[in-house]
């Protein structure tokens, strides 16, 4: 019989979703590879969160250490900023900020939206990887506003598209 995998698992500080795919399995190479979420801390918290993966490194890991090349879950991105990437093969529910209601499973998570992760960490392909159990929103963002700020004089809120039809005939 197979040993049972360990697993070290934490709740993360509050910080922003960055790229979340949680509302439908992301693809690679036209697979279904699971659902994804990027946690952005400030440095104080990435520190702390960053003891807890060395922990569970010398916990878990063969001779307490990964094998060079091997990963955590915490990343950098071309301008050096890091951030913890996390995965599930199952859909993770999203709690609201009190911890006991979730969100309707139609909620899509944006990017910047304020939460904390329920995460497991084990080894998998010499790797030290990260899984989402479970999400608490402190604070929902969906969508996008595209970067823009407010054009004055302009307001879409009960835009009337083609106003009076009229007879069809252009007045040209």
């Amino acid at each position: 019989m197979a040993d049972k995998k360990e697993y070290v698992s934490f709740i993360t500080p509050l910080g922003r979703a960055r790229y979340p795919k949680l509302d439908k399995q992301d693809t690679y190479e036209g697979k279904e590879v699971g659902y994804k979420c990027d946690l952005v801390l400030d440095d104080a918290d990435m520190a702390k969160v960053q003891k807890i993966i060395d922990d569970a490194v010398k916990q878990l890991a063969p001779g307490g250490k990964l094998k060079n090349g091997k990963k955590t879950p915490i990343r950098e991105d071309e301008e050096g900023n890091k951030f913890l990437t996390f995965k599930s093969y199952n859909k993770v529910p999203l709690f609201k900020a009190k911890g006991k209601d979730k969100y309707p499973e139609d909620t899509i998570l944006g990017g910047g939206s304020l939460i904390r992760m329920k995460v497991s960490l084990t080894i998998g392909n010499g790797h030290l990887v990260g899984y989402m159990n479970a999400i608490q929103v402190a604070e929902l963002k969906q969508g996008s506003d595209g970067g823009f700020d407010d054009l004055e004089g302009f307001d879409n809120d009960d835009d009337d598209s083609f106003g009076d039809e009229g007879d069809g005939d252009l007045d040209i």
